[in-house]
């Protein structure tokens, strides 16, 4: 019998060092860091499920870099020592990117069971207004500074195959609100420019989006509407060079 899989989106942490505008977290989420017996407890109970063969981590937060390198070479460790039970694991960490290092990349690359999620929302004009540091300033030259290592290790990776496979499917969460969802143009023409698929996540109002509805919320036409008009200038680009969520998806199930 076929093993099932399972996927886990798991918060380590609230804690983050940006403030976005419409963050689903509220201020007054509990801002402290998943110990070491949690977290084996997370793997282990995860892996020792019935008919379970496959599982799929997604670290998630607040910010989970903050939780630094050490914590996910702890996580590799302990699943590492599951791995003999005949689990197979492998690991997304979904992060804003402004704390890619290095390091970071040199474990990703040794490990080839992580990758990276981004979350960017636009040209700076556009990501700059919404996704900030508690100082109010924008995150976009940090965020583009992340996203470019990954792409310069994506690059080099292009003769080794199962290194493009694990650096070259990175991908970006974008987030639709009213400062983009009326500029498609300008978002597809800038995400083909970068390389990297994208995925258009309507706004949750939880959290700072709350307080901020009038600002950023948009309705379910100004979403129908914006990804309307994405498909025909994604279907109709002879150069087709991303993938977008959740277009290709639906076309996948048509």
């Amino acid at each position: 019998m076929v093993g099932e899989k399972i996927t886990a989106i798991v918060k380590p942490t609230h804690a983050c060092n940006l403030s976005c505008k419409y963050c689903y977290v509220g201020k007054e989420a509990e801002q402290g860091r998943m110990d070491q017996s949690t977290l084996e407890k997370v793997i282990s109970q995860l892996s020792a499920l019935p008919r379970i063969k496959d599982v799929h981590f997604i670290w998630h937060g607040g910010e989970p870099l903050t939780m630094g390198l050490g914590f996910y070479m702890e996580v590799a460790k302990i699943q590492d020592t599951l791995k003999g039970k005949g689990v197979h694991f492998s690991n997304g960490i979904q992060t804003n990117a402004t704390l890619v290092t290095d390091e970071l990349l040199d474990f990703i690359d040794e490990r080839k069971d992580f990758r990276l999620g981004f979350s960017m929302d636009g040209p700076p004009e556009i990501h700059n207004q919404v996704r900030v540091y508690k100082d109010g300033h924008g995150s976009f030259d940090d965020v583009l500074r992340g996203m470019t290592k990954v792409m310069d290790r994506r690059d080099a990776a292009q003769k080794d195959s199962c290194k493009r496979k694990q650096i070259g499917r990175s991908g970006v969460v974008v987030v639709m609100s009213k400062v983009n969802v009326t500029k498609p143009d300008e978002m597809y023409a800038f995400f083909k420019g970068t390389g990297i698929n994208m995925k258009a996540n309507p706004l949750i109002y939880s959290g700072s989006a709350v307080q901020n509805i009038a600002e950023l919320g948009i309705t379910p036409r100004q979403y129908g509407d914006f990804l309307v008009r994405l498909f025909d200038l994604w279907f109709n680009d002879p150069e087709f060079k991303i993938d977008i969520d959740p277009l290709s998806m639906i076309m996948v199930n048509c």
